[in-house]
């Protein structure tokens, strides 16, 4: 079926011109790498440090690393005319006591002082003899040291970018990215009807395939699952221990493992600093109770061969509630953001044991405590009732890696990383309108670790015309368990559910060719190969006896330069993913027998929700991605780069698609959804496995098989399903696209450019009997184009940036006529001045002024009721749009 709704055409030509709106926009992006060997015509003033880096970057088409502890409150010379990049690095740094190190001939990282002796000639390529091995660094896409993945696409964002983006927080910036889908979104928790969301996580979902789809990674490791290891939780990251940020918007099952279909997203944190820094911040939103307060300390040090850093952040927000906006006052009280304390710790430590041995230890501690309030409506009878939950998660994560190099060409590492995730949460609902009256008090709490310790060989091989062949393999065992209650699973059929997955790897980097061979049209060819193997055995007690055997991804990436200003890149892939822990056990979530409209005549409903249907099995995927990196020659420092993506899924996990589909006003619609029992059998299966919750008075189920009968033989009686099953079809595709510019003025440097992304088509297909059906431009999925735009003037110690962002417009399927959801643009501003101290920044204060939502745009109203996309009718569609208004921050740092 080509179209699900009759009106999707004329809504794809305003997309259309929506997308003419906003490639009018502004933005700055991360710098891709592009290869730069040759001399360069630099035009740099003198300027502070951070923003001289910046330009330098742009100009020879580098990517810069430099942490922005190092950095920050240091001033650079000006430099004009012909030079190599390490020449003009040299010139920029003179006098700072920084050094630089060539991490591949396209990017370069900023280095303190106890580093400068261990820094090889600027001119040496990482293929050459001497490279330190040790001392490279991994690039989020790949697991060779010291290598760039140039065929995949990964953006960059440093720390000063994400401040300057306006977020306050790690998943404020998050949902900035516009690859980025919140499917499991942290307003108006337990309103949607995909999501419940009670703990109010923050979830990385690239390409909004649904939760566990991207992998999230800090310092390259692993981190715990929350929600009851469903998700990572990005807001257990405060925004002032990041470094920055790489996110790989590809598949990288091959590199990683299972869940990283739709990319990666890895947080780098702060670990080479020197001194001691206070942050501080507060504010809140112009109309309503809503406060935040930040707080973070930090301090390190270096020692003979080693570093140090201990970071605290303390983060304190009261609850916006529901009665404080317009769209959602009606609906009764409860809270669209939660009350929400966080404190946060994270140590690191490097250790060198002479010239072959280095030691590193990270060790992070989280708290947070969540409170949400919400009334619910529960169907046509007018029945009601008003819950209360809270949580404290606490959350530990540890990562030990030792590097030991056995000569100039091979380095081998042992690295292990432990997680654990403790949720202790408590729902407490009472039921108004039941007969009788009665409060249900529900102990949602689950504790999910994850123990992972791999080694690895890494180095280079023979060479071929265009350098060294680069290779890493390795292996490891990742050991993971669950056990608890929550929100969709709430009740468990073992005592402890568990997996234990060996895997083994393996990747080779080929520079094909490179410019010194001189072949027309190819002034770089390289070629990347990769793949993984993983074996899934199930280690739960009792055994569920659920293992799913083993796989083999592989992975192959190209990258092609054929002019100096023009680079292409593709990849393809495949992926295997067995179902999460709270997936496989076929008797760990709820059932419930509602009265509902169905079709328009009372009816009885025996509800199916969370838990796996029989038979399920794990879902594999093919990706593969088409790109251009572009220079124009003609305009100084501008950047263009695509990206087309395709994502093929096979027996996808998931609950069956609604398509937009009311499954009780159009049952015939959504066969896979809502049905009429297909015997007395499947119903008393059902009763004997979960008890279902009847909310019909004097439902008597004490004899399962006579209580099965009596609600086969009724003419109204259906079944609502959303248990996990494998689809028949999920297919997405789209691409990327991202323009950057920057140039000198007489009042100060200016950046900008846009990032957007733009879904083509995204169809899911239940089974094989049911319809095809749209899985974007409908609420709570993502729109056809999102995207972000950013325009910034630096001036010595001044900075502004002012960010548009932009959500498309899509269809309301919930109301008649299948009206559209309005397109929603919100500005945003962001000040910040360095006061003149010992050096600019470092020895004087910075103050800095955040407003979000400039001109305090409510979001599109979405009108949608009981048992739809929004189970409480919010007025606002939580996935794309938030309630805050606008949102301001007052900051203060200062740096010894």
């Amino acid at each position: 079926m080509k179209n699900a709704y009759k009106n999707r055409a004329c809504f794809r030509s305003r997309s259309l011109s929506s997308a003419r709106s906003l490639l009018a926009a502004l933005v700055l992006i991360a710098p891709p790498a592009l290869a730069q060997t040759q001399t360069v015509s630099f035009d740099i003033q003198a300027q502070p440090l951070p923003a001289a880096l910046l330009a330098l970057g742009r100009q020879a088409g580098v990517s810069v690393l430099a942490p922005s502890e190092l950095v920050a409150g240091r001033t650079s010379p000006a430099i004009k005319g012909d030079l190599s990049v390490g020449d003009a690095l040299a010139a920029l740094l003179q006098g700072t006591g920084l050094s630089f190190k060539f991490v591949q001939d396209n990017a370069v990282r900023i280095v303190g002082p106890d580093h400068a002796a261990l820094r090889p000639d600027v001119t040496q390529r990482l293929d050459q003899p001497g490279f330190v091995p040790d001392d490279r660094v991994t690039i989020t896409g790949t697991m060779i040291r010291g290598v760039y993945p140039s065929s995949s696409p990964v953006e960059i964002y440093t720390a000063e970018e994400i401040e300057r983006s306006g977020a306050t927080t790690t998943e404020q910036f998050v949902a900035r990215i516009p690859q980025n889908v919140g499917r499991m979104p942290q307003y108006a928790a337990g309103t949607s009807a995909y999501e419940r969301n009670y703990d109010s996580i923050a979830a990385a979902d690239l390409r909004g395939l649904g939760t566990g789809t991207t992998l999230t990674l800090v310092n390259g490791h692993r981190m715990g699952l929350s929600s009851s290891g469903q998700a990572a939780d990005v807001s257990m990251i405060p925004v002032a221990a990041i470094e920055r940020v790489e996110v790989l918007t590809d598949g990288a099952s091959a590199t990683y493992g299972s869940d990283a279909v739709g990319g990666v997203i890895n947080f780098v944190l702060r670990k080479d600093f020197e001194g001691a820094e206070v942050k501080l911040s507060h504010g809140g939103v112009t109309n309503g109770s809503l406060k935040q307060g930040d707080a973070s300390l930090a301090a390190g040090t270096h020692w003979n061969d080693g570093h140090g850093l201990v970071s605290y952040s303390f983060h304190s927000a009261s609850s916006l509630e529901r009665e404080e906006r317009s769209y959602s006052a009606s609906v009764g009280d409860g809270t669209l953001t939660p009350v929400d304390t966080r404190h946060s710790l994270f140590a690191s430590a490097t250790q060198d044991f002479g010239d072959r041995l280095t030691a590193s230890v990270d060790l992070a501690g989280a708290e947070r405590k969540v409170k949400n309030r919400s009334t619910y409506l529960s169907g046509p009878s007018g029945s009601f009732s008003r819950g209360n939950y809270t949580s404290a998660t606490e959350t530990l994560w540890t990562a030990v890696k030792l590097d030991y190099r056995l000569n100039d060409s091979l380095a081998t590492a042992l690295d292990v990383t432990y997680a654990d995730v403790v949720v202790d949460g408590v729902l407490d609902v009472f039921f108004f309108n039941a007969q009788p009256q009665r409060r249900n008090i529900a102990d949602y709490s689950s504790h999910h670790r994850t123990l992972d310790y791999a080694a690895r060989l890494d180095g280079s091989l023979f060479s071929l015309p265009g350098g060294k062949i680069r290779f890493s393999a390795g292996g490891g065992i990742r050991e993971e368990e669950y056990s608890g209650l929550s929100a969709l699973n709430v009740r468990q059929s073992t005592n402890r559910m568990g997996r234990r997955s060996p895997y083994a790897f393996a990747e080779l980097f080929m520079p094909i060719f490179s410019e010194e061979q001189r072949i027309p049209l190819v002034q770089r060819l390289e070629l990347s190969v990769a793949a993984r193997y993983t074996d899934y055995q199930d280690t739960s007690t009792p055994a569920i006896d659920r293992s799913f055997g083993d796989s083999i991804d592989p992975k192959v990436g190209i990258s092609w330069k054929p002019v100096d200003s023009l680079g292409w890149r593709a990849t393809y892939g495949t992926s295997f993913r067995a179902p999460s822990l709270t997936q496989i056990d076929p008797f760990g979530g709820s059932s419930y027998i509602i009265p509902q409209q169905v079709n328009g005549a009372p009816s009885t409903v025996l509800g199916l929700a969370g838990f796996a249907a029989p038979g399920l099995g794990p879902e594999t995927a093919k990706t593969y991605t088409v790109g251009f990196d572009f220079m124009p020659p003609t305009i100084k420092s501008m950047r263009i780069r695509g990206t087309y993506y395709n994502i093929d899924y096979n027996d996808r996990i998931g609950t069956a698609p609604l398509g937009g589909y009311n499954p009780f006003v159009a049952p015939l619609m959504v066969p896979d959804v809502i049905y009429r029992p297909p015997s007395a059998a499947f119903i008393e299966e059902q009763i004997r496995a979960i008890p279902p919750n009847p909310n019909i008075p004097n439902f008597d189920l004490s004899d399962p098989a006579a209580a099965a009968a009596m609600m086969y033989a009724r003419t109204d009686m259906w079944i609502y399903d959303r248990r996990y099953r494998n689809l028949a079809i999920s297919k997405q595709d789209g691409f990327d696209i991202s323009i950057s510019h920057d140039f000198e003025t007489a009042i100060g440097d200016v950046a900008w450019g846009v990032n957007a992304t733009h879904i083509l088509d995204y169809r899911q297909q239940g089974s094989p009997q049911s319809l095809v059906l749209p899985s974007f431009e409908i609420p709570a999925q993502a729109p056809e184009w999102r995207g972000r735009a950013q325009a910034g003037l630096t001036n010595a110690g001044f900075n502004t940036t002012v960010s548009v962002n932009y959500v498309d417009d899509y269809v309301n399927p919930w109301e008649t006529g299948s009206p559209a959801v309005d397109s929603w643009t919100t500005v945003d501003l962001s000040l910040s001045y360095a006061f003149a101290g010992e050096d600019r920044g470092a020895g004087g204060p910075r103050v800095s002024l955040t407003v979000q939502n400039l001109f305090d745009r409510d979001p599109p109203l979405l009108q949608a009721g009981n048992n739809q996309v929004i189970n409480v009718p919010i007025g606002f569609d939580s996935v794309n749009a938030n309630p805050l208004g606008r949102f301001v921050m007052l900051g203060f740092t200062q740096k010894w």
